[in-house]
């Protein structure tokens, strides 16, 4: 599950614009800063872009699991 989001999020170019976002942020900020300032200064734009078909299918792999384990019982 984990691997096919990633892929589905690369695909899309959204990794390319996070990474985008950190380097600017990186730049700006110099050389003291953290990886939590980091992940907080781009982690609402990051949330933002996530495609639409990619939090679909991970909507869809959640239920899925639900459901499974929802029957199992």
């Amino acid at each position: 599950m984990y691997s096919t989001l990633l892929a589905n999020l690369r695909n899309s170019g959204w990794e390319m614009a996070v990474r985008k976002e950190v380097k600017k942020f990186l730049e700006k900020a110099g050389d003291d800063v953290n990886a939590k300032e980091a992940f907080d200064a781009v982690k609402d734009m990051a949330r933002r872009e996530i495609p639409q078909d990619a939090k679909k299918k991970l909507y869809d792999q959640v239920l899925e699991f639900v459901i499974a384990a929802n029957n199992r019982k």
